[in-house]
């Protein structure tokens, strides 16, 4: 992916080659489907709305900056708490304590959460623009 348009480098590099394009289309609306290994289907709305608000809330919550670790070692527990307050099954909770952390990892380009530093973390600056470019196949 490629994370905004304004002020990031590579997207003034690549997009007069035409090599991204917008991935929203494909997660916006009812675009979206979170289904299980069995192919259950889970009421996307309501897991969009716990995932935002792990993600903006506890995530880069505005204590992150006075934190003195790693982004994992800040937002796991705080993850653990917001998950354990809204009543999932044990299995979704499990999912989710993995999923959440890997959308973070992609937005934040890293394998871990672990190996990053709140401090810096806290710091982070989101470009303006489509946050979600994709490299088009075959380029």
């Amino acid at each position: 992916f490629c994370h905004g348009e304004e002020d990031n480098r590579v997207y003034e590099l690549v997009s007069p080659y035409n090599f991204l394009s917008s991935y929203q289309d494909l997660v916006g609306g009812d675009q979206c489907m979170l289904v299980n290994s069995s192919g259950a289907r889970f009421n996307t709305s309501e897991l969009m709305t716990i995932i935002e608000k792990a993600m903006e809330q506890e995530m880069f919550s505005p204590d992150l900056a006075h934190f003195n670790g790693s982004l994992g070692d800040f937002f796991d527990p705080r993850l653990d708490e917001l998950l354990s307050s809204q009543n999932l099954d044990p299995e979704m909770s499990e999912a989710l304590k993995y999923r959440i952390p890997q959308l973070g990892c992609v937005t934040l380009a890293t394998d871990s959460l672990y190996d990053l530093g709140a401090w810096g973390t806290s710091n982070y600056k989101d470009c303006g623009g489509d946050q979600i470019l994709k490299w088009k196949n075959g380029t």
